[in-house]
């Protein structure tokens, strides 16, 4: 009888044992399973984060280029365009008709007095653009002696007819332009005058925005000297 209690507490021992063998084997592989599943999550978290950085630096890179690129459109003498290329492509010298053009426009805009002040405002932008410092501040100090606001509040307009741009023989960047100035007071004739400028000028490539509007090619007056023909 006591072997028969000695036999059945052994059973007992070796099943607890093995119950407990059972219990750390599935303790291990649980244990082992996470360990993979955390380790394949540090990967992918890894490989996240290296997408992320290249992103970020792929975007920092383009956000430095400009995707804009500037043309400059050369035409023939009938106005037609004959060449288009990227601007950093081509070191583009203004042609004698450019240059006549512009010389052309600063004398009209410069001189032209217009009844609408916002309009005179536009035409004065214009004429400063083509000009270099020193010729600036005398544009300016003229502008300050005829005191355009008043004659416009006064109703005086002045109207610009261009006769002849010549370049001056001998000169490589010196004009003559002769023009006639006709000024009106609310639509009457007041008086009329005939004028005369030599123009010197330099090829400056625009710096700022303003002078990208309305002077692309940078041909700019360095100095002028305008005188009276008489009637």
């Amino acid at each position: 009888m006591l072997f028969k209690q000695k036999n059945k507490n052994n059973k007992e021992g070796k099943s607890s044992w093995n119950n407990y063998e059972k219990a750390k084997q599935e303790y291990l592989e649980h244990i082992s399973k996470t360990t993979n599943a955390l380790h394949s999550w540090k990967l992918i978290a890894l490989f996240s984060l290296i997408i992320t950085g290249i992103s970020i630096c792929t975007v920092t890179y383009l956000s430095t280029r400009s995707s804009l690129i500037p043309y400059v459109i050369e035409v023939d003498q009938t106005g037609n365009a004959k060449g288009i290329n990227p601007a950093y492509q081509v070191n583009y010298e203004p042609t004698e008709i450019n240059i006549q053009f512009y010389l052309r426009e600063f004398v009209t805009h410069s001189r032209w007095l217009s009844s609408d002040i916002v309009l005179q405002g536009i035409f004065y932008k214009k004429s400063v653009a083509l000009l270099g410092r020193e010729a600036k501040e005398k544009y300016n100090k003229l502008v300050e002696a005829e005191n355009w606001k008043e004659m416009i509040t006064d109703g005086f307009t002045r109207d610009v007819q261009i006769e002849s741009i010549n370049k001056i023989s001998g000169t490589m960047n010196s004009y003559q332009i002769r023009w006639i100035e006709t000024i009106y007071k609310r639509g009457s004739f007041i008086s009329e005058k005939k004028l005369s400028g030599i123009f010197a000028i330099e090829i400056d490539q625009p710096k700022e925005l303003e002078e990208l509007k309305y002077n692309p090619l940078g041909i700019k007056i360095q100095d002028y000297h305008i005188t009276s023909e008489g009637v």
